[in-house]
């Protein structure tokens, strides 16, 4: 069924024809068809899937008919994103030595390596797929999330299973794949996406840096949130954000706004480090992404240091399509990419936890290196 006007500027479904009374105009540039009530109604936007840009007319109660429609329209075009692509290809340097001989990302925060909140998060946000891609012959992660039979026999007979139990609920939520990000493709942060194109195919897909923590009450709650809004809009990416003080801005990227109110958050550019920052909205390492990007970063040239840049790709989709940012408001994000702020984060991250919080504050308190 498809919605069409007559020359008359008559709306009509089917062999329906409306009178006029409650307009709807369109947006050819974001595609999107908003309800305009002269009453002052709270507009209704919708996908746009039809024609050109022009203005639709209707009395209220074939408005309600078309609204019904156009709620199964949108509903029809919700993408289940069940697929994540985790980045562990780096080095770690400035984890060594410890990092020799194995990845930073299973540096533990508490009891858990860093990646396993990455995958619980995911596992959080409903994705049930989860692609990791990692460098050339390391397979410390694909053990890690593999079952070690004779470690579970010895502690089923030392009655201590419950040590494996937040390893053992993620075998029964996800698949793992393991990508090797072949040398030849270049350094940078997009390249794990090329490396994993086999596993993203034809679909959306959530992106998250490996040393990239979302500390949050629940995890995933605000991944969901993020996938929520890529399928309310129906746009083509939607990027992590963190509020920050002007000052540490010069440290990250950040969103260029730019003003839509059908929109929220959407953005004109991501740009790198520029003093003064466009907005205080700091770029962070999580992602929804269309598979638009596959098109796009595959005949990408590498940019700033000869790397392969993420964010270069989604400038050019903001170009050609719509990109919109999603400020965290629940919970914090912190990186642990390096000594300090990987301690930092454990300190977050306990303090969230009932098992070590009192403690963990009674000892802060009472600290004194002096002594």
């Amino acid at each position: 069924m498809r919605i069409r006007t007559s020359n008359k500027g008559f709306g009509d479904l089917g062999d329906n024809h409306f009178t006029m009374g409650l307009n709807f105009k369109v947006d050819l540039s974001t595609k999107f068809l908003t309800r305009v009530d002269p009453r002052g109604l709270e507009p209704l936007t919708f996908p746009m899937p039809w024609g050109r840009a022009t203005n639709y007319a209707m009395g209220p109660k074939r408005f309600s008919i078309l609204s019904k429609f156009l709620l199964c329209y949108h509903k029809s075009n919700m993408t289940n994103i069940s697929k994540a692509v985790i980045t562990a290809a780096g080095r770690g340097t400035r984890f060594l030595p410890v990092v020799k001989s194995y990845q930073k990302e299973l540096v533990p925060i508490l009891a858990k390596p860093n990646i396993q909140y990455l995958v619980e998060e995911a596992i959080g946000a409903g994705i049930t797929e989860i692609a990791i891609v990692h460098r050339p012959g390391e397979d410390a992660i694909k053990d890690y999330f593999s079952p070690d039979l004779e470690l579970e026999k010895y502690l089923q007979e030392n009655n201590k299973m419950e040590y494996l139990d937040s390893l053992k609920a993620i075998s029964d939520k996800v698949n793992f794949s393991y990508f090797a990000q072949s040398p030849e493709l270049p350094y940078g942060n997009g390249s794990p996406i090329i490396a994993a194109k086999e596993f993203i195919g034809t679909d959306p897909f959530v992106y998250m840096f490996g040393d990239d923590l979302i500390v949050e009450s629940i995890p995933g709650q605000y991944l969901t949130k993020m996938i929520a809004s890529f399928n309310k809009y129906q746009i083509d990416a939607i990027v992590s954000t963190q509020e920050m003080p002007t000052i540490e801005m010069k440290r990250y990227g950040a969103v260029v706004p730019h003003s839509n109110p059908s929109i929220p958050h959407q953005i004109s550019a991501l740009l790198e480090k520029t003093d003064p920052p466009p907005s205080n909205f700091a770029v962070v390492g999580r992602y929804v992404i269309s598979n638009k990007i596959m098109d796009v970063i595959k005949n990408q040239n590498t940019s700033k240091d000869n790397e392969l840049w993420l964010a270069d790709g989604l400038n050019t989709l903001t170009q050609t399509g719509i990109v919109a940012d999603e400020p965290i408001t629940n919970g914090v994000w912190m990186t642990t990419g390096d000594p300090l702020r990987w301690l930092q984060a454990n300190i977050a991250v306990a303090l969230q936890d009932p098992k070590f919080k009192d403690d963990l504050r009674e000892f802060l308190k009472n600290l004194n290196v002096n002594k």
